[in-house]
């Protein structure tokens, strides 16, 4: 079971990585702000920027170059992309290896649901934790990625075997609540396991009530999109855990952080989709998977994959060449055929 216990591990490689990329890209951006003269009736643009102790004003013309305003907002995002990793690399202490306790701890509840059978009954990991374990067993890059909650999908209806989950989480030590929706909650010490299930149509239920596993899952949109495709890994001796593929991950990433709910956790979204995508697109077979999700979903929610690509050239611009190659093969390989 020490398979997982680095997961959650602070990676430094990856912080000195991403430091490197985008030294390299900032050294080709042009730097400063754009202001303009006036002399008569003529206008005249000038590149002002701080050299040394001195302010150099560098002049552009009778018009600023069209691709100017984009490189220095480019160079602004990622001076703050930046900032975020400097942090980050302050947070690792050289040679400080982070506690191993949470992971191990977590190992044990996949273990016992797979004694269970649990995810030959259908549960799925989804979530940040089923991101965390594809970095584990895929050939994703890292990403350090810290999360309290494992998120465990239900489908329904529910045509597994019968089981205890309140017992089996008890054996573990968890304390069993309640969300004020009257969905079932599991806490034990930093951890909590967390049930949820495709809301389907327009039901106005927040939380069904599985009576076969003798829990109530919090009823979300869209993760219907995770049961489509599944995947089978085996993340320790004697335990395979039942995931979406990272097909059905990613889109289904792209569409949650474009709803205003998600807000917050937009960019976390965003992110781990993004890395999952280098994945895919690097294997046919993924490829192949994320062609025949995509051909299936409704108009609306391609429409929110979409926003949310748009959105990552906004935020992260050395990612924009991998979007651009990802919304070229699902658009070159699946136009839109489906309407809602």
């Amino acid at each position: 079971m020490s398979d997982l216990r680095d997961v959650l591990a602070e990676s430094k490689k990856y912080y000195l990585e991403e430091k490197a990329k985008i030294a390299a890209r900032l050294a080709l951006l042009p730097k400063g702000t754009i202001k303009e003269k006036k002399i008569g009736t003529r206008k005249y643009f000038y590149l002002s920027y701080r050299q040394g102790k001195r302010i150099v004003d560098k002049y552009l013309g009778p018009s600023v170059p069209a691709d100017l305003p984009r490189k220095l907002e480019e160079r602004k995002k990622l001076l703050e992309r930046l900032k975020e990793i400097r942090a980050g690399l302050k947070l690792l202490r050289p040679g400080e290896e982070p506690s191993t306790d949470l992971n191990a701890a977590i190992v044990e509840i996949l273990a016992a649901f797979s004694r269970e059978g649990l995810w030959e009954s259908g549960l799925e990991i989804v979530g940040s934790w089923c991101f965390l374990i594809y970095q584990k067993f895929l050939p994703l890059e890292p990403y350090p990625l810290r999360t309290q909650d494992i998120d465990l999908l239900i489908p329904l209806p529910y045509k597994g075997g019968r089981h205890d989950l309140p017992r089996i989480l008890r054996k573990l030590g968890f304390l069993e609540d309640f969300h004020p929706d009257g969905s079932s909650v599991f806490s034990g010490g930093l951890q909590r396991v967390e049930f949820i299930s495709p809301r389907r149509g327009r039901a106005e239920a927040s939380a069904a009530a599985v009576p076969e596993l003798k829990v109530t899952s919090q009823l979300l949109r869209y993760t219907d999109l995770l049961t489509s495709q599944t995947m089978a890994l085996n993340v320790a001796q004697g335990v395979k855990v039942r995931l979406p593929s990272p097909s059905a991950f990613l889109l289904h990433k792209f569409i949650i952080a474009s709803l205003w709910q998600r807000s917050e956790k937009a960019t976390k979204d965003l992110t781990q989709a993004i890395y999952v995508a280098r994945y895919v697109l690097q294997s046919s077979e993924h490829r192949n998977q994320l062609g025949a999700l995509w051909s299936s979903l409704l108009a609306g929610w391609r429409k929110k994959v979409a926003s949310s690509m748009s959105k990552v050239r906004e935020l992260d611009p050395l990612a924009a060449g991998l979007v651009d190659r990802l919304a070229a093969f699902l658009e070159q390989s699946y136009p839109t055929k489906r309407q809602e």
